[in-house]
């Protein structure tokens, strides 16, 4: 791998607005003349990983024609759709919702809330299938951005959604903190197959899970032996580098 430290040189006249904007719309960038644009980030809980995807959704609105999907464990979400007009922010648990009914929806971002022990997954697939295939009909892309969502290890679930995605124009966005659980259910092999756009945020203090983690990743453990939420480590196809900032 090559180190691009050079898009992350200071530049004393940008405000720390400008900085963060710069490299967000370089990762974003990169990501989109990637081959494989799957994507993956991991890290423990707080440590800014549903902040990055809501800064990279924001430049999917802002830059392409696309659509957005997010399924979510939480509320990290709820805040973000307020901030524009055209998302649609919807509970998994509300008893008027059904997958059925949003197939219709033309808002460019959806977000749903699902708790993982109560979503059925079966139906959330079939959902994001027919939406990809109806908005690749429509010359649109779509961006699954699946957070904390656990049930997406299962061996056919996956496979049949990258699958789906490499077949309707379709990005699959993993955000986990259950960094143990990742490592053991996704091999070297899947990760180096299917995900070239990879972010790491802070992880659990363990030897153990660093070690296990930068194997999977075929890199020195060191680049990921940092503590703080300000910093995070990324790589984009052969490229690779730590961020000092909060994006």
């Amino acid at each position: 791998m090559k180190i691009f430290d050079s898009i992350f040189k200071k530049d004393e006249s940008d405000t720390h607005n400008e900085k963060v904007d710069n490299i967000v719309e370089i990762l974003f960038s990169k990501r989109l003349n990637l081959k494989q644009r799957h994507g993956l980030l991991i890290g423990t809980s707080g440590s800014g990983k549903s902040l990055a995807c809501q800064m990279e959704i924001e430049n999917i609105i802002k830059r392409t024609n696309d659509k957005v999907i997010i399924l979510n464990d939480d509320t990290d979400y709820k805040q973000f759709s307020e901030n524009y007009e055209d998302v649609e922010y919807v509970e998994y648990y509300d008893k008027n919702f059904s997958f059925e009914n949003h197939l219709s929806t033309e808002s460019r971002v959806t977000i749903i809330e699902a708790s993982n022990r109560d979503i059925d997954i079966n139906k959330a697939m079939d959902y994001m299938i027919k939406k990809m295939k109806f908005n690749k009909a429509n010359n649109e892309s779509t961006w699954l951005y699946l957070d904390v969502i656990d049930i997406i290890y299962d061996k056919e679930i996956f496979f049949n959604l990258i699958y789906q995605c490499n077949e309707n124009d379709g990005y699959l966005t993993i955000v986990d903190f259950d960094v143990e659980e990742c490592i053991a259910k996704l091999s070297s092999r899947n990760i180096n197959q299917f995900f070239e756009y990879i972010r790491i945020f802070v992880l659990l203090r363990r030897n153990d899970v660093l070690n296990k983690l930068a194997e999977r990743l075929s890199i020195d453990s060191s680049h990921l032996d940092f503590d703080s939420v300000e910093n995070s480590y990324v790589i984009i196809g052969n490229e690779h580098s730590l961020i000092n900032h909060v994006i």
